[in-house]
């Protein structure tokens, strides 16, 4: 494709737009604020989402997005070339790679648009006719800033809003006012959630350290603490509840993301490893305490915001994640209690 033809793309006032390619809570978070630049520079375009169907719910109801298609598990890659032929249908100019792997770099590639933007990891760059830089582990930004560069076609984004959408609707604040109802929590009930398992071991801090947090927390605030359980997670979280040995501490496992959001904007506060709730408390304006270790904090942790404290990551002295204390994290978590009341 030619200068001339990307430069057409960007002049068309109703553009049909492609983001690609979604697979993670988190990843999908941080891709609103750019779809949102790009809604605000072109009222009128239409924006396609391609999603896997785990993470389709964060773009409902999103008025960015004008249509999401559900797309196979990567695992699947013999579906590579209907998702291809998906795209192609959709004729659009502007392809807009989010992820800027290899699986979702050859569908950019072969999109047929003639503006195709993605990050400019090594080897992908002939996918793209305009990359951004990757993330500099000695800079880090935080990933909604970075992914908005993606959508900087128009207009400079630098300045632009990076906070996070998520939309909930009336069946979400029901799933969750029925579980609160279950537990027998009320309005006036100080509830903090804990998110206890990552699908990274690397990324898990230790349950029986969470314990002691947990357990110095309902003894110090009289709060009820609300342990996080998605599938397949019943029986680790479960080994964390036995440790607490209180019965203000309950297992909760929110259906499908939309409630897991609305439980979450219910909670005084959330701790845990980092990884898709935390980015759903982060969107739904619930503070949050982050414990991280080989990964740089800054990466996933919205920055000048005193609502949303991180422990650990490779810029701390306490890069290993385990290294954290019971004791750090009770007193910042407390202080973070104490300062969002």
């Amino acid at each position: 494709m030619t200068r001339m033809e990307a430069s057409l793309a960007l002049s068309i006032e109703k553009p049909t737009i492609i983001a690609l390619l979604f697979r993670r809570v988190g990843d999908s978070l941080m891709a609103t604020p750019a779809l949102r630049n790009v809604r605000a520079w072109r009222p009128q375009a239409r924006i396609v989402v391609l999603a896997e169907n785990s993470v389709r719910r964060v773009f409902e109801r999103n008025p960015a997005v004008s249509e999401i298609f559900d797309i196979p598990p990567r695992r699947k890659s013999l579906e590579f070339w209907h998702v291809l032929q998906l795209v192609r249908h959709q004729h659009p100019q502007i392809t807009l790679d989010f992820l800027s792997d290899p699986r979702s770099a050859l569908l950019s590639r072969m999109s047929g648009a003639p503006l195709r933007v993605g990050i400019g990891y090594r080897g992908r760059r002939w996918a793209y006719t305009r990359c951004i830089p990757c993330q500099d582990p000695q800079q880090p930004l935080y990933s909604a800033e970075h992914k908005l560069k993606l959508s900087n076609l128009w207009g400079d984004a630098a300045q632009r809003d990076a906070s996070l959408d998520f939309f909930l609707c009336p069946e979400d604040e029901l799933a969750a006012s029925h579980l609160w109802g279950k537990e027998g929590w009320g309005s006036e009930t100080n509830v903090i959630a804990l998110g206890v398992h990552s699908r990274r071991e690397h990324k898990r801090w230790p349950p029986e350290q969470f314990a002691k947090v947990a357990k110095r927390l309902i003894q110090k605030h009289d709060v009820a603490v609300a342990l996080l359980a998605g599938p397949g997670e019943e029986a680790a979280v479960g080994h964390v509840v036995e440790r607490i040995q209180d019965s203000r501490a309950r297992m909760i496992s929110p259906k499908g993301l939309g409630a897991l959001a609305a439980c979450l904007k219910r909670c005084r506060l959330f701790i845990g490893n980092d990884g898709g709730p935390k980015h759903l408390a982060v969107a739904v304006g619930t503070p949050t305490l982050t414990l991280f270790g080989v990964e740089p904090s800054e990466f996933w942790t919205p920055p000048g915001d005193a609502r949303h404290v991180a422990l650990g990551g490779t810029r701390s002295e306490k890069p290993d994640i385990e290294s954290l204390t019971s004791d750090e994290v009770f007193d910042r978590a407390h202080r973070l209690y104490e300062r969002t009341a």
